[in-house]
């Protein structure tokens, strides 16, 4: 019994998929942004960067 892909269950998938990517993509967005603010704030002077990368 081989039914075909329905446009409904394609566009809840894209739905969900899309979602997952937008939501990790703001979390990871805002853990960078709390670090460096942090990071910034707290241990390094904010006129001297690190040069040694």
């Amino acid at each position: 019994m081989d039914t075909p892909v329905s446009p409904l269950r394609l566009l809840v998938t894209f739905i969900f998929i899309f979602t997952f990517t937008v939501t990790v993509t703001v979390t990871v967005t805002a853990i960078v942004t709390v670090t460096v603010t942090v990071v910034r704030a707290g241990c390094v002077p904010a006129d001297r960067r690190d040069s040694r990368t």
